[in-house]
Order: structure tokens, then sequence, then C-alpha cells
């Protein structure tokens, strides 16, 4: 028996002064009531929250009526920004680019300004007017340069202190009596928990500055705007360009990411195949619809699967009957692709059913199956 366990006294003092940080820090969370949170949060809370539950579920054109009025009000940089979202989603490109000019404009302190800047370029080239392929990805190109340049300018300073960086001084209040790291958990119930998106009761107050304003994300972001750029490369049959791209893409995420490293890896395949999904000489057999075509099968690779079946959605509603079949089974090939990986699968099978001759005869059920196994 040692020393220290023979005065019970002691062991409880250690006990007290190891845990009381803890203990204090429990005392001090609380519920807040409806009043409360009307207060700090503005009447049009509870839309907000409404509108990020429908877009957990795919809701998009419910959530964006919801978005819509919780514009007027504390959250608005974060209502514009998942309202630009919502637009983006639903094949509507000019309100998307609209909303979106108008949260870049209001919101330049604001994390989500980097994944803005990234998802204008995406739709750059949906609404280039441009005929050749390098003009139309070069208003892309310069929306990516500012991206990585504003990126480069202003992280050191926003990781220093990015919680002055939010744009919305009630969240000055929630930490007045923290550290500048302090989680804003700290004024809600013990049980809970910061909660992400398809949980019970998901969004909560404590949800509103989610993972998107962590630097690891921001990281991610980056990430992505290298490996759209090097796509745009490819796209000009410059593989060069694209593999450098790709080096920095690397470069900027964290060894940790596991499920990013695997969407990288997925990029670099495709990289060496010379296309996303398709090959070279099938990229090459697209006539009107090649560059969405591309862009939706780039958005598969790298997990962005609701804006890439927005894009195939709108070719086959709107522009079935010009495009070839080639072009038609490589958009039900995108689509299906997403569906399984959303498994929903019933809505997959009876759309595959419909278009089983002309997936046949594309050979594109056998691909599907291949990239299954590979659980893309």
């Amino acid at each position: 028996m040692n020393q220290f366990s023979k005065y019970p006294i002691l062991q409880f003092t250690f006990i007290f002064v190891l845990f009381a940080p803890v203990l204090s820090l429990q005392a001090r969370r609380k519920a807040l009531t409806p009043e409360e949170i009307t207060e700090r949060y503005g009447d049009t809370f509870g839309n907000y929250c409404d509108g990020r539950a429908a877009m957990a579920r795919g809701d998009w054109e419910y959530a964006e009526g919801q978005l819509r009025v919780a514009q007027i009000g504390p959250l608005a940089d974060e209502a514009r920004f998942y309202l630009m979202q919502c637009a983006l989603r639903q094949a509507k490109w000019k309100d998307a680019a609209q909303t979106l000019e108008t949260f870049t404009k209001y919101s330049q302190t604001a994390p989500h300004i980097y994944e803005g800047f990234l998802e204008k370029a995406y739709l750059d080239l949906l609404l280039s007017s441009e005929r050749k392929v390098d003009k139309k990805t070069e208003k892309a190109k310069e929306t990516l340069t500012q991206a990585i340049e504003l990126y480069e300018a202003s992280y050191a300073a926003w990781e220093k202190d990015f919680q002055r960086s939010q744009n919305i001084p009630l969240l000055l209040e929630i930490l007045k009596d923290e550290s500048p790291s302090a989680n804003i958990q700290d004024d809600f119930p013990v049980g809970n928990k910061l909660s992400f998106p398809g949980q019970t009761g998901w969004p909560g107050p404590e949800s509103i500055f989610n993972r998107k304003t962590s630097n690891w994300y921001l990281a991610y972001i980056k990430c992505q705007i290298h490996q759209y750029y090097a796509f745009l490369e490819l796209l000009n049959d410059d593989a060069e360009a694209a593999k450098k791209q790709l080096a920095h893409a690397r470069a900027a995420l964290p060894t940790n990411q596991i499920s990013a490293q695997s969407y990288l890896a997925r990029t670099e395949f495709c990289l060496r195949q010379g296309a996303y999904l398709f090959t070279k000489e099938e990229w090459d057999s697209f006539r009107s619809f090649q560059v969405p075509l591309q862009l939706a099968a780039f958005l598969t690779v790298t997990h962005q699967k609701d804006i890439a079946m927005a894009i195939t959605d709108e070719l086959l509603s709107k522009f079935e009957r010009k495009m070839s079949d080639q072009e038609k089974a490589a958009a039900l090939f995108i689509k299906l692709l997403c569906l399984r990986q959303y498994q929903k699968v019933s809505a997959a099978d009876e759309l595959q059913q419909s278009n089983q001759r002309l997936l046949e005869n594309q050979n594109y059920i056998e691909r599907l199956t291949f990239i299954q196994q590979l659980r893309w």
C-alpha cells in the first residue's frame, strides 16, 4: 500500500482538483428556453432549422422555402449559403449563381466563403455560353485561382481566432466567459450532443456553427478546389497540369482524413485513365452535352452525388430528344450509380429495367456492377 492510499482526504482532494473544471463546466450547462432561443437567434430560427433538416432529407424545394424566410435575421449568412446549395441541387443554376453572388458580397469573413467559390466554379462551367471547351473552363479557373488566393491570404489569421470571423455577434455572447477555443455546446444540456444530419433533433442551436467552421474542413475544401482544377485541366487535354493540381490537392489534405483520401485516390485513378467514369474515347464521342456529363462524372467520383444527379435529371428531362444514345446512356449510368450509392435500390432498379436495352448496348451494365464492387 502506498503512502497516498493511507490518507483518504488526499485522495478526495486530488480527485476534486482534477475534475473541478469539468464539474464547473457541467454546472454552467443549461437548456435554453424557446424565448431565449428566439432572443438569441431571431424569430426565423425555426425556419432555419426546418430548412436544414429538410436538406438532410434531400427535400430541396421545402428547404428552399424555409431558408428564404430565414434570410431575415441573425442567421442570414448561413441561410443564404444553404439557399444557394438548394438551388444548385435543383438545377436552378441562375438562381444559385445570384444567391451566391449575394452571399459572397456580404459574407466575406464567413468560413463558407471558400466552399462558395468552389461551387461558383461549378456554375461557371454549367452557365457558360462558350462553345470551345478551353473557353468554357476559363472563367471557372479564374474563380478557383481567386479562391486559392483568398484562402492563402486569410487562413492563418482565421485559424488564429476563428470565432471572430463568424460575422454573427450573438456567438460572442455565448462564448463571453470562455477561451477562444470554447465549445458552443456549453450552453446546452449534456445529453444534447453536437449533432449531424440525420440524427434525431437535428439541427439544434448547437449545430449552427458545425464542422464546416473547423480548420480541417477548410483544408478539405482546398483539396476539393485543386481536384476540380485538375478536372478542368483534363478537359483541356493537359494531363501534366492536371497532375500538378492533384499534387497540390494531396498536400492540402490532412493525413487523418481517411474518406477524403479515398475520394482523392479515385480522382488520381481517373486521371491515369484520362477520363472520369468513362474512357477517353467515350468522352470524345459525347457531342452537345460533353461538358455537363463530364462534370457530373467528376462530381460522382468526388462524392458530390446530389449535384451530379441534378445535372443528369436536367439533361434527361429537358434535353432527352437532343441527346445521342451515347449521351443518354451515360447520363443514365451516372444517375444509376448515384442512386445505388444513396441506397435507393427500388428507384435504381426501376430506372435500370426501363432502360435496360440502351444501357446494355453501350456496355454500362457490366461497368455499373464493377464500380459497385469497388464500393465507389
